[in-house]
């Protein structure tokens, strides 16, 4: 996670910050994720990369509950990558 808390608003995908949590177990990259977005208004979105394989299961309802949106999924050689935005 990036040290500099600067402010994403309507950005695009290619602009939203990334929360590398490759290697972690899950929950422990949905907490994150959630510390992350609350940190940030609404339309904030954070990429999510993760290795978990769990983290693919439970992450929509997990948005759901927390009040986010799960834009988009994408795999890669390193795990999977989640376009999240705080609604």
């Amino acid at each position: 996670m990036a040290s500099d808390k600067t402010v994403i608003s309507a950005v695009s995908p290619a602009e939203a910050e990334l929360l590398d949590a490759r290697h972690l177990a899950c929950p422990l990259p949905l907490f994150l994720l959630r510390r992350e977005l609350l940190c940030r208004p609404s339309g904030a979105q954070v990429w999510l990369w993760a290795t978990a394989p769990a983290t693919r299961r439970d992450l929509p309802d997990f948005c759901a509950d927390n009040g986010f949106r799960l834009l988009t999924v994408q795999e890669t050689g390193e795990g999977l990558k989640f376009l999240v935005e705080r609604s």
